[in-house]
């Protein structure tokens, strides 16, 4: 397979040099076109530092980081906003929907970002919420609304989806219909999604795991016949 993600001895760190603070040490790993990957650690691990680099939102303090065949920690910031808004898709743990537009509405701004997209109502059908692409975000539930960010996000045939604990906002059963619809998605459409959590039930689900402690991979597990969504044991 194709790799599609490359961190070669990443570091991140913050202060001077008296008073120096790691967020993440010598990382590297590799991630494959279409992998269902979950990046896996307690708070404060670095997980949500490797998210932001992966998503152009933060630059490294040493290291290279390869996206695509992008080298994107020597991009300028002009080029950095090109490359988040034509090549990352972001779901977040509170959806971020614009309270005042419908679904369908909050999903075709994409089209603001990238010319090759596809059309609203096909992201909404792809989350099983075609029907209710007329529903403004206070008539939808949380699951509904989250589904809802994460049309809008593969609405641009993103080269990464990345997700900041999707799951995190929501009871366990609506949990596990929206990781069911990211791990069905990307064995479907070819979406490469990584997942940033800090809940170990969702570890078997996946294609590789990536497991951060204290700023540095601890280890990264292969999985060559991951679970199913159904058996996790939430």
């Amino acid at each position: 397979m194709k790799t599609i993600v490359e961190f070669k001895r990443v570091c991140k760190t913050y202060g001077d040099k008296e008073n120096l603070i790691y967020a993440l040490r010598d990382v590297s790993f590799t991630i494959c076109q279409g992998e269902f990957v979950v990046i896996l650690g307690p708070s404060g691990a670095g997980k949500s530092t490797l998210l932001n680099l992966l998503g152009g939102m933060d630059d490294v303090s040493s290291g290279t980081i390869c996206i695509n065949n992008q080298q994107i920690e020597v991009l300028s910031e002009t080029q950095l906003a090109d490359y988040r808004a034509k090549q990352i898709g972001f779901v977040f743990q509170f959806y971020n929907l614009i309270p005042t537009l419908t679904a369908f509405e909050n999903v075709a701004l994409m089209k603001e970002l990238k010319k090759d997209v596809l059309s609203a109502q096909e992201a909404l059908e792809r989350v099983g919420l075609k029907a209710h692409q007329h529903k403004f975000p206070a008539q939808l539930s949380g699951g509904e609304q989250q589904r809802v960010s994460i049309a809008r996000a593969i609405s641009k045939k993103p080269a990464l989806l990345l997700c900041d604990e999707p799951t995190g906002a929501l009871d366990s059963q609506t949990g596990m219909l929206v990781m069911k619809q990211l791990k069905d998605m990307c064995k479907r459409y070819g979406h490469t999604t990584i997942i940033v959590t800090h809940n170990s039930a969702l570890k078997n689900t996946a294609d590789k795991v990536i497991y951060v402690k204290n700023g540095m991979i601890e280890n990264v597990v292969t999985q060559e016949h991951p679970c199913d969504i159904d058996a996790v044991n939430w």
